[in-house]
């Protein structure tokens, strides 16, 4: 370690060309590392075969590990076996800490490799794993979720193989240690470059709200995420089913991708939402942020039961867009009575019901907005990063004594 600046590797079993929450932590905080003066290595999977991840844009070196697709859940990759070469990679790199991201096959490479070399590690937990909604995602779900009770507790050990585990949420802190956890953990929360969020002019916001076919008097959510089982979506379209019958031209953008887009597109024609309903396909998160989509629209609605920390409802709030979300897991850290509404799981008729009141009230439309920019606030990538690194210190500096 060179006058406090470190050599730090992250093992993650998430990486490119994927667009999740976990991805975006990974290169968010190892970037923002990188121009603090510190040294980056990623360890990730290799996508399959024809796959190209353009990795030149930065400014931390990626090692990509071979690969294949995991029998339960197509996006999930196994890596090979790497010990040997990340080993020495390491070695020459001379690493200070190692970063676990999630606990996969890369993941438990990351944590052999602390201990071999006798540096630190930690691990952030970044999903409930275990959570009915995210293992309807993986093949023969309803076996594993009979194991929901041992799989915790062997969640809860393997984040016990680090020296220290970091929450996104006090929710998340708090479910690891009811489920055993011994080694300390301390909550430190997702933070993102709020100086990246994209103003709009009037001129700019009508261009594109056009480009989706929208009007200027349209009324417009917007949810920003994977199109996958476990966000809900399904409760989401069934509750703009209800918002469009008192507005029929309101619009809900659905920014992403996922397994589920053409079972959910099957319902939105179902219900006879498809000038409502608008799947904009897959956009990177620097497409995101560039293009300024948050903006046209009026407020953030999401379903989903199984938010840790959702980047994208912080993103939303420092696009100042009052949300609508469920009361579960870590959502209601983000959202209270100053910059949105709680809503109760799996209640369509909940969810249209705080939409339309959204939409009818301008002045608590207008108040909610500018309390979810207040509160994004608390969520700059500085602030994380600072934490992040005297964390860091303080785990080397121990270990060197």
């Amino acid at each position: 370690m060179r006058h406090n600046l470190m050599r730090i590797a992250f093992f993650t079993d998430a990486f490119l060309p994927q667009i999740n929450g976990v991805v975006s932590y990974l290169i968010e905080i190892a970037s923002k590392l990188c121009k603090h003066g510190h040294e980056v290595i990623v360890f990730a999977p290799k996508p399959r075969r024809g796959v190209k991840v353009e990795l030149s844009n930065y400014p931390f070196e990626v090692v990509l590990i071979p690969s294949i697709p995991s029998f339960l859940y197509p996006d999930i990759r196994i890596t090979f076996p790497s010990l040997p070469r990340t080993f020495l990679q390491l070695k020459k790199f001379a690493v200070d800490i190692i970063h676990i991201n999630d606990p996969g096959t890369l993941g438990t490479e990351g944590i052999m490799l602390a201990k071999i070399l006798k540096v630190p590690s930690l691990i952030t937990f970044h999903t409930f794993f275990l959570d009915e909604e995210i293992l309807k995602n993986v093949k023969f779900w309803k076996v594993i979720s009979y194991l929901d009770t041992p799989l915790w507790h062997l969640m809860a050990y393997y984040h016990d193989l680090a020296d220290i585990v970091v929450c996104p949420s006090r929710v998340s802190q708090k479910e690891l240690t009811r489920h055993g956890l011994k080694k300390p953990s301390v909550v430190i929360n997702h933070g993102i470059d709020l100086g990246r969020m994209k103003t709009l002019s009037a001129e700019e916001r009508a261009r594109l709200r056009r480009l989706y076919n929208i009007n200027q008097e349209d009324k417009v959510g917007i949810f920003v995420g994977r199109i996958a089982v476990d966000k809900s979506l399904d409760i989401l379209i069934r509750a703009w089913k209800l918002v469009c019958l008192r507005y029929d031209s309101a619009k809900l953008l659905l920014v992403g991708r996922g397994p589920k887009e053409a079972d959910l597109k099957k319902l939105t024609e179902k219900l006879n939402l498809s000038e409502n309903i608008i799947f904009t396909g897959a956009m990177s998160r620097e497409e995101i942020l560039n293009s300024g989509i948050y903006k046209i629209a009026d407020i953030f609605v999401t379903a989903s039961k199984i938010e840790n920390q959702s980047f994208s409802m912080i993103e939303a709030m420092a696009h100042a867009l009052p949300i609508v979300a469920v009361d579960m897991r870590g959502a209601p850290e983000l959202v209270d009575k100053q910059n949105g509404i709680l809503v109760d799981a799996d209640d369509p008729s909940a969810l249209a019901a705080a939409v339309i009141r959204l939409f009818s009230d301008r002045l608590c439309t207008k108040k909610l907005a500018q309390g979810s920019l207040e509160k994004s606030k608390k969520y700059d990538l500085d602030y994380s990063v600072v934490r992040l690194e005297k964390l860091y210190r303080d785990l080397v500096d121990k270990k060197q004594k």
